[in-house]
């Protein structure tokens, strides 16, 4: 590969990244409505939040799920300020938000009670640092949740969908489109993440309790681990 189209593919890359969630999902539509709900239950039920806890999201993207959970302190770190702009906007003046990075929290040892993960950790080069920074800031008999979409499995899907014309047996116009509306179809989106591979970033910092996955059976399109400190 030249170094033109190299630059080409890593801009790509860089833009899924930083607008994915944006652009590949809409919240109107029946498909993400269903995946939604079901993952914050299970998001929910594995955290066995508390009132008194303290709670960070890590990867808050626009505040949507920590808008959902309650908690006496709710903290979210984003990388993007374009996010935590939109996070302020939802959440208001309740809601700790921080740009930081992942690896380098501004915060004390074993400050939370619970951490939730949401983010593409396939796309991420430092998982074992980010790893060992929760759980410096994780308390002892803390929690940890990790949420990851693989977003190139729904994906393949809507091109199965679009590839059968099964879209225009489902439905015709604005509400086809909605059903299952249109997603950026590329190579880069997450496939193959599993269980297996969360258990090769922790690195032994962690341990996994528990998995649940949408659907029950594999292929997950979206898997939730629960994890403690080893």
């Amino acid at each position: 590969m030249n170094a033109e189209n190299k630059g080409g593919v890593d801009g790509k890359k860089a833009l899924i990244q930083r607008l994915g969630p944006m652009i590949v999902r809409d919240p109107r539509a029946p498909f993400h409505r269903l995946i939604g709900r079901r993952r914050h239950r299970f998001i929910t039920t594995l955290l066995e939040l508390d009132r008194q806890h303290r709670l960070c999201h890590l990867g808050c993207g626009d505040g949507e799920t920590l808008s959902r959970l309650e908690a006496e302190v709710k903290v979210g770190v984003e990388r993007s300020a374009h996010h935590l702009e939109a996070a302020g906007k939802r959440l208001g003046s309740g809601v700790e938000l921080v740009q930081a990075p992942f690896d380098a929290l501004p915060f004390p040892d074993a400050y939370f009670d619970r951490i939730l993960l949401t983010c593409e950790l396939e796309e991420i080069t430092e998982a074992d640092r980010i790893f060992l920074e929760i759980r410096r800031v994780l308390a002892y008999n803390g929690l940890l949740v990790v949420a990851v979409s693989r977003e190139g499995l729904l994906d393949d899907a809507r091109g199965l969908f679009d590839r059968l014309r099964l879209l225009g047996v489902l439905g015709a116009g604005r509400w086809g489109s909605r059903l299952w509306p249109a997603r950026l179809r590329n190579r880069w989106l997450d496939r193959t993440f599993s269980a297996e591979k969360l258990e090769e970033m922790i690195k032994g910092s962690f341990r996994i309790r528990r998995v649940l996955g949408i659907p029950f059976v594999p292929p997950y399109l979206v898997l939730i681990a629960r994890l403690v400190r080893s």
